[in-house]
């Protein structure tokens, strides 16, 4: 595997970007730091936890197409745990290159359970992402559509649990998730 790509400046991350071939996408993300909570006010990438069992968001096998499923996985430093925060609400994984994959919920679903998939960037409101402040970097990701439901993995601890939807609940661990900012 290449060595993992040095963030030197937001303006070389973009030329990497830009002439980083699909096939390259597996290299391991910069490593993560904690973010002060103002820091997630501002657009930029993170490393997001569940905080009940620890592991990453992360679009299962690193799949690029329209309904990837959005699991937890160990976390490895591989872009598809890498998210980057938009300013309009939308959740992007940057593991597809040109960004223009948003987390969303299956058919823009309502229900509990609804599965957490990576679709085209559309602008729906299940593609639109709140932030519930728990204290720390501790939030809970809440979807626009429903404004009372969170993306969830329930209580489970194992790796490639699926991620959904899920009616917020204020005890919930599995709700609970950590924001990580790559610093660059």
């Amino acid at each position: 595997m290449p060595k993992p790509l040095r963030m030197i400046a937001l303006a070389v991350m973009a030329t990497v970007l830009a002439a980083t071939p699909a096939a390259a996408t597996a290299d391991p993300a910069p490593e993560p730091v904690p973010w002060d909570e103002s820091a997630l006010q501002a657009a930029g990438w993170y490393v997001i936890k569940n905080d009940n069992s620890g592991l990453c968001l992360d679009v299962e096998g690193a799949k690029t197409g329209n309904g990837a499923q959005v699991i937890q996985y160990q976390c490895n430093g591989n872009y598809n745990q890498l998210w980057y925060i938009a300013g309009d609400g939308a959740i992007k994984p940057r593991h597809v290159s040109s960004l223009t994959r948003c987390l969303a919920i299956g058919n823009s679903s309502q229900a509990n359970g609804a599965p957490a998939i990576i679709w085209d960037c559309l602008g729906s409101p299940g593609q639109k992402w709140g932030f519930y402040h728990l204290g720390g970097n501790v939030n809970k990701i809440v979807n626009v559509n429903t404004q009372q439901k969170c993306l969830a993995i329930g209580r489970s601890v194992v790796t490639k649990a699926d991620a959904v939807l899920w009616e917020c609940i204020a005890t919930s661990p599995g709700q609970k998730w950590r924001f990580y900012r790559i610093k660059n």
